[in-house]
């Protein structure tokens, strides 16, 4: 049995799962590698579950979201508060007791409950239309927050004072309070009457509690046969590892989540596991200077696999270039744009699709300005930025100047997740990603639909001139994006070749690296 421990953590608090109103999209994706590696074991046949230290009474819809549920998922809150189950219960606003006269009003966004004419209420929802939470004011002010679990029940409430929280109250699935923590020392008090025997009533810490139930957990494992996949995190790393201690461990970097630079820390972290896995070449190699590990011991490892699902651009006669730019220094940025400009002005089937992952409205607007102020910089033909706003039905007048306009080149699309990624890469052609740290998405995405890529910063993803082309100088990028532009030869040659790199990166062949040095002696 593999067992995954996460690092799904909101920043403000080491111990709680985020969760997103459904009108405020997070900039950051949810995706990481937990929740692929999970997705590759359970394709692979291989028996997983996950170990859960995160307060998430909203978890089945996040594993939901990220394709891996249903799946065998313990977490230590659920275990405090005595809840079992795991199908998900319909659970409305309306079936909690309201005064009488409570007033509903229903926005775009939220219901608001007023009461003799004040604020009383405010009913958030989730992505799915779930119940999320409600906000309780007095005054004016809110007074408490009660969370809601996605089973049917309040799962929890939390008191406020002047903006800051004060107490949080745990309950059972019949409404009993099981334990409390107190702010902002963040003690816990556990109820005489709790489900749940803990081992003493107070905890000067949530960590002591956590621990020892994360320990009986610990206990009922096979540490002959089962194996311990950390999300390496500092918040966590310790007490995981502490109360998994002799069984086999493998901790798991990933992107910017653990500060590799506390040499400390990362040494006591690294030495307790049997395999250290990075997403990157990089990483691997820091690690193992800061450590002085043996390389066998770490094992670098694409944390995204390809699954092929080759795209359509070769069918339709626009030729879509996706650049997401999000990160990119200046000059490159604005020398790389013009030449990107310049090659849109000598053929009007090119189509830019600036990629950007802030999803405000005013950063949208300000990024498509930029746009139509460089494209207006350009001597001769005029290239046109797509701009919802800027659509108007052609007047007697001007039916003639309209059919010599040019169709718009240039689209700012906002993206924020994988799914809306793998969206936009169905019918692209090209895809340029000149930054420093291309995104590991992204080019695994890349050769999953067939699309060859142009990079500054050589990867293992990316041979050059094979399914991509590789720069190093920010002048040659228009030639680069010639190569494959022009003409079909170049660009069916990186097709082939990305069918055969799929197999390279494929769920199955990097689960079978893994499981080999985990389970042969590492």
């Amino acid at each position: 049995m593999y067992y995954f421990v996460p690092s799904w953590y909101a920043s403000e608090e080491s111990w709680k799962m985020p969760s997103r109103v459904w009108y405020r999209v997070g900039k950051e994706s949810e995706f990481d590698d937990t929740v692929n590696h999970i997705s590759m074991f359970k394709s692979g046949g291989v028996d997983v579950g996950i170990i859960s230290l995160g307060y998430g009474p909203q978890s089945r819809y996040f594993l939901h979201r990220q394709g891996i549920w249903p799946i065998e998922y313990w977490n230590a809150f659920d275990r405090l508060q005595s809840v079992s189950g795991d199908t998900p219960c319909t659970f409305s606003y309306r079936d909690l007791n309201w005064p009488e006269d409570i007033e509903w009003v229903y926005t775009p966004f939220i219901v608001a409950g007023y009461l003799d004419g004040e604020l009383y209420a405010e009913v958030e929802f989730g992505q799915h239309g779930n119940l999320l939470l409600i906000n309780l004011f007095s005054k004016g002010t809110k007074s408490a927050t009660m969370y809601m679990d996605d089973r049917g029940f309040v799962s929890s409430i939390m008191k406020w004072d002047e903006g800051k929280p004060v107490e949080q109250g745990f309950f059972n699935k019949k409404g009993l309070l099981q334990f409390s923590v107190s702010y902002p020392e963040k003690s816990v008090v556990v109820e005489r009457t709790a489900d749940y025997r803990t081992r003493q009533r107070k905890y000067s810490s949530i960590d002591d509690l956590l621990m020892e139930v994360l320990e009986e957990k610990m206990s009922r494992i096979d540490r002959k046969t089962d194996v311990v996949h950390i999300a390496a995190d500092e918040r966590h790393d310790q007490m995981v590892m502490e109360a998994a201690k002799g069984c086999i461990m493998v901790l798991s970097f990933y992107g910017e989540r653990y500060d590799i630079e506390k040499k400390e820390q990362l040494k006591k972290d690294a030495l307790a596991a049997n395999l250290i896995i990075t997403d990157t070449e990089k990483l691997a190699s820091r690690i193992k200077e800061q450590t002085d590990i043996s390389s066998a011991r770490i094992m670098d490892i694409s944390p995204f696999d390809t699954r092929l699902s080759l795209g359509k651009s070769q069918q339709i006669r626009e030729l879509k270039v996706f650049f997401p730019q999000d990160g990119m220094t200046e000059p490159i940025r604005s020398r790389g744009i013009m030449q990107m400009l310049s090659l849109l002005q000598e053929d009007e089937r090119i189509k830019l699709i600036v990629g950007t992952k802030d999803t405000q409205e005013s950063a949208i607007t300000r990024l498509r300005e930029e746009m139509k102020e460089k494209a207006a910089s350009l001597e001769g033909t005029k290239i046109y930025v797509y701009d919802e706003a800027d659509k108007v039905v052609p007047g007697e007048n001007d039916v003639q100047e309209e059919e010599k306009r040019r169709a718009p080149q240039i689209y700012v699309q906002p993206y924020t997740n994988e799914s809306d990624i793998m969206a936009i890469l169905k019918d692209i052609r090209l895809i340029v990603d000149i930054r420093d740290n291309p995104d590991q998405y992204i080019q695994i995405a890349g050769i999953s639909v067939g699309i060859p890529q142009i990079n500054y910063l050589t990867t293992r993803y990316i041979d050059d001139q094979k399914n991509g082309y590789m720069i190093h100088n920010i002048a040659h990028l228009k030639e680069a994006m010639s190569y494959y532009l022009v003409g079909l030869a170049h660009w069916n040659e990186a097709l082939v070749y990305c069918v055969s790199q799929a197999e390279k990166y494929s769920a199955d062949t990097l689960v079978a690296k893994m499981r080999e040095r985990i389970e042969n002696g590492l």
